[in-house]
């Protein structure tokens, strides 16, 4: 994504800001209207009110900046995440609140989520890639934190293993949010951090073991 800015436009510059502000706020409108891929740079610089010369200082595309502003909130929830302590008798317990943390992103969203998440024949690849991206990310974080929950192969393949265990937590993930978003009765994160905890792998939801 385009991350360059001309001198009299900073990231720390109130115009910057000020631009930055405005165009996450019109793709998270337009988004919660069509698939972000369906957004023009031009519809966005419309919405926002800003130019396309400047828009290009900030991103390429309007999922750059849909990007931004779905990850700003998904980072709360990787430091609750990785803040998990592994000796703490209510490991679960943590994981339970930052599965439903997860269930309250996506009310906070819902509007995007069901355009791009809501229906099979319409899905929003990017949107997901985003989430998966995201999601592998953490778990990448957290399984590099403690390594020792991953099941134990061979050392050859452990780096393998690691890497497809955040994989395939991330992609089932996404598909839980399909799932949820396309479940429209089901609504409360404890409902959403129950299914989590029942669909996710064991040994990711147990303390890791003692001296990791």
């Amino acid at each position: 994504m385009a991350t360059q800015f001309s001198p009299s436009e900073r990231p720390n510059d109130p115009r910057a800001a000020r631009t930055q502000e405005a165009l996450r706020a019109a793709v998270l409108r337009l988004a919660a209207t069509k698939r972000v891929e369906d957004i023009s740079v031009s519809e966005l610089t419309a919405a926002a009110g800003v130019n396309r010369t400047t828009f290009y200082r900030h991103a390429d595309t309007a999922a750059d900046v849909l990007r931004e502003a779905l990850y700003e909130d998904f980072d709360g929830i990787r430091t609750e995440l990785l803040t998990i302590d592994n000796d703490d008798e209510h490991h679960r317990d943590a994981w339970f609140a930052v599965s439903a943390r997860i269930a309250e992103h996506i009310e906070r969203f819902r509007p995007i989520y069901e355009v791009g998440l809501g229906n099979d024949d319409a899905l929003s690849p990017a949107l997901m890639r985003m989430a998966a991206e995201h999601f592998e990310t953490s778990m990448h974080a957290y399984l590099k934190r403690f390594p020792q929950l991953v099941p134990s192969v061979s050392s050859q393949a452990s780096e393998t293993l690691e890497r497809a265990s955040a994989r395939f937590v991330a992609a089932g993930s996404v598909e839980l949010m399909r799932s949820w978003v396309q479940s429209p009765a089901l609504r409360a994160p404890a409902a959403y951090a129950a299914i989590s905890m029942a669909v996710m792998p064991p040994w990711l939801q147990a303390p890791a073991p003692h001296g990791a």
